[in-house]
C-alpha cells in the first residue's frame, strides 16, 4: 500500500503544511457543545447543507471506528481577519485544496475522509434537503462532528492564536492505515 506522503508527493502542497496526528478524542459534552453552537447558527450555515447539522450528523464516536489517524492541513494567509470577504476567499482556497488532497489519497487507495471549517461550498446552490450530488466530495465541518479544535490543536503540539494581520486554517482528514 501507498503511503500517504508517497500520495501526496507530486502536489503542489507550497505553503502549506502537513503532519499526521493522532484522533481527536470522543468528548459527549463537546458534541453537545458544538451543536449547541452550530444550532445558534452564527455562522449562517445550519441547516443549509449537508456539511452541517442537521444534514450531518456523525460523531467522533462512529469516525473513531473507522478510521486510525489523521492527517493535520495547516496554512497561514496574510489577510485581514476583520475582512469576511478576505477570510471566505481564504478559506475557500483551503477546501479546494483539502478537496485535491483527499482525491489523491483515494486515488493511491488510502481510505479517507476530510473535515473543514465551515459548510461546504463545493456547489454554487446546496441541493439541501434534497439528497447531497456529491457525497463523495463534500467536506463536512468540524464543529459537526464535535471537536473543539484549540483544544485538538493544543494536544498534538499546534499552537494556535489570533492575530491582527494574517489568518490560519486547519483542517484534517481521517485515514485508514
Amino acid at each position: 500500500m501507498v503511503s500517504w506522503t508517497d500520495a501526496l508527493r507530486d502536489m503542489d502542497l507550497d505553503g502549506f503544511s502537513v503532519r499526521e496526528t493522532g484522533l481527536p478524542a470522543y468528548d459527549e459534552d463537546m458534541v453537545i457543545r458544538c451543536q449547541s453552537l452550530c444550532k445558534d447558527n452564527l455562522c449562517g450555515k445550519y441547516g443549509t447543507n449537508w456539511a452541517c447539522p442537521p444534514g450531518f450528523s456523525e460523531h467522533m464516536d462512529s469516525l473513531s471506528e473507522q478510521y486510525d489517524s489523521t492527517l493535520l492541513l495547516s496554512r497561514t494567509f496574510a489577510c485581514d481577519p476583520r475582512d469576511r470577504d478576505a477570510v471566505e476567499e481564504c478559506n475557500s482556497v483551503m477546501k479546494a485544496t483539502l478537496r485535491s488532497v483527499v482525491e489523491h489519497l483515494r486515488s493511491a487507495g488510502i481510505e479517507c475522509r476530510g473535515f473543514s471549517d465551515g459548510g461546504c461550498d463545493l456547489c454554487q446552490t446546496c441541493a439541501y434537503p434534497d439528497p447531497c450530488r456529491f457525497p463523495d466530495r463534500v467536506m463536512p465541518s468540524v464543529s459537526a462532528i464535535g471537536i473543539d479544535m484549540g483544544a485538538y490543536l493544543e494536544s498534538v503540539g499546534e499552537r494556535f492564536e489570533f492575530r491582527d494581520d494574517s489568518v490560519t486554517f486547519y483542517f484534517l482528514v481521517f485515514i485508514k492505515s
